[in-house]
């Protein structure tokens, strides 16, 4: 008898525990995939002022001891086009005007350049990079 009072709790804590673990694992396989794409989507939410946050960053790694604001005429400046796609421009004290075309979903960047007198159209530099890697 004693084996049997031992036997039948032993055996429902158990079957309670089984059940509590096995209460996580309902969660559909969505969930998880949701939960990645709100985090994924919060990165892309992406905003001018950290875009262009970014673009400094990135042309401070490529330019050492420059610092923004330093030299008169030189200034940064950020808008979003009707696509979407956001817009970083750099005023160099020399004139020539560069700007950083901006994917927000992905991040692509792509550079181009003007310079007024010099060359007659805004032209590829070839120079690309991900603005992720600078957030």
């Amino acid at each position: 008898m004693k084996t049997k009072k031992i036997l039948i709790p032993a055996i429902v804590c158990a079957a309670i525990t089984l059940s509590a673990c096995g209460a996580g694992n309902d969660e559909p396989a969505d969930a998880a995939t949701d939960t990645r794409t709100e985090a994924s989507d919060a990165l892309s939410a992406m905003t001018e002022e950290s875009a262009m946050n970014a673009v400094i960053a990135s042309y401070q790694e490529k330019n050492p001891g420059y610092e923004t604001g330093a030299v008169e005429n030189d200034y940064w400046d950020v808008s979003t086009e009707d696509e979407g796609e956001i817009v970083v421009l750099y005023h160099s004290y020399t004139g020539a005007i560069n700007r950083y075309y901006i994917d927000p979903a992905t991040g692509n960047t792509i550079v181009t350049e003007f310079v007024p007198g010099i060359i007659d159209d805004e032209q590829e530099t070839g120079e690309s990079f991900n603005i992720n890697d600078y957030l």
